[in-house]
């Protein structure tokens, strides 16, 4: 039987800092992160069992907690120099149309999200071929990824993590055909942005959103289930959006480093089980429930909490939530008003929701606390 964890000492001025962030309802999400996760440390709580329990992974976890024993709370907030992410538009294209970090005009938000019809065929997109070539650090990006190597491993592998940035406009891209990627590639890497996957069967449509730090491999052909069920399948960019290339010379320099590796293919498996999170939301029978229960579970992954509420900065109508939820777009439009009847939700002009705090802890304990997958 494995011994039990030893609390990771800390001071009881510490705690109370921490104990104040976890109640803030203005602070950063991930800062919010932090603190609970040093706090179950500090309570002796296992590393396994603290990533389940607040998100993360166990290599993030680790992190936290060494950096903390070194520092304190020093620049607990701060990301590292040269780690975070960049800026997502330049100031050379600052002027071009639709060149705004938050949100959009209703115009952008109705060409982000589609037709109105059901029947996903692919159609036209972007020509991205020739699009200036530009080579980041995935690991300088997304630090997370090499959170499980030491400091010294860490800097040697950020430097051999180079990869190619593609850049998406806002709207549908035929990805098959713009974003190909040669054999022996993991995937594309999320930097920036969220995306769209639609797939339609028998034109019944359902929908999966991507963002910052997902693994996607939208060059895929459609799947193929036989003649019986044929299977359409498209994509979009509900925000512009970065995608650092992880071709097979990717693959290769990072063999190396096995961690690395290692939560890249956690990261993909991990839509599995969102995808059966899903499949429970939408089994739900009253629809307002539904709505209700698909917003908190983006909330969870994409919101920012206020002293008035939760903000989901996605621009969603209630086109894009009927495709989520598996119902049509009058009766979404119908549970929605009664959500927003009732003062749990608000749907603002730009299309992102506000939801209320006290109701999504009320949803958690009616519902049994679902889990909810990153």
């Amino acid at each position: 039987m494995r011994p039990p964890t030893a609390p990771m000492p800390i001071a009881d001025s510490q705690r109370e800092v921490l104990v104040r962030l976890t109640r803030s309802r203005v602070a950063p999400h991930r800062q919010v992160q932090r603190a609970r996760v040093l706090l179950l440390a500090a309570d002796g709580t296992a590393n396994t069992q603290i990533a389940g329990t607040v998100g993360v992974s166990p290599a993030t976890v680790k992190s936290w907690r060494e950096r903390f024993q070194q520092e304190g709370l020093k620049d607990l907030g701060v990301v590292r120099a040269g780690r975070g992410r960049k800026r997502q538009i330049s100031d050379k294209n600052a002027h071009l149309p639709g060149a705004r970090a938050n949100g959009g005009s209703s115009h952008a938000v109705n060409q982000a999200r589609g037709p109105r019809t059901a029947h996903l065929r692919p159609r036209m997109s972007p020509d991205l071929t020739n699009a200036q070539v530009i080579v980041v650090s995935v690991l300088r990006e997304d630090p997370d990824l090499a959170a499980g190597l030491p400091r010294a491993e860490a800097d040697a592998a950020s430097r051999r993590a180079g990869a190619r940035v593609i850049s998406l406009p806002k709207g549908e891209f035929y990805a098959s055909e713009k974003l190909a990627v040669k054999t022996g590639g993991l995937g594309m890497l999320l930097l920036e942005g969220l995306l769209f996957r639609g797939v339609s069967v028998a034109e019944r449509p359902s929908l999966e959103l991507f963002g910052p730090g997902d693994v996607v491999r939208p060059f895929d052909e459609e799947p193929d289930l036989g003649p019986t069920v044929p299977v359409y399948q498209r994509w979009w960019a509900l925000t512009p959006a970065r995608l650092a290339v992880l071709d097979a010379s990717f693959t290769r320099r990072m063999s190396e480093y096995p961690e690395v590796i290692g939560e890249l293919a956690a990261r993909l498996a991990r839509r599995s089980t969102a995808g059966g999170l899903r499949l429970s939301l939408v089994q739900q029978p009253r629809l307002s429930m539904r709505v209700h229960l698909m917003l908190g579970h983006l909330a969870d992954r994409f919101g920012r909490v206020h002293p008035d509420g939760v903000t989901l900065p996605v621009p969603l109508c209630h086109g894009l939530l009927a495709w989520l939820v598996g119902a049509s777009r009058p009766a979404v439009c119908r549970a929605a008003n009664e959500l927003e009847g009732a003062g749990l939700v608000a749907h603002r002009p730009d299309g992102t929701w506000w939801l209320d705090s006290q109701s999504l802890e009320d949803l958690a304990l009616t519902t049994g606390a679902l889990p909810v997958a990153a």
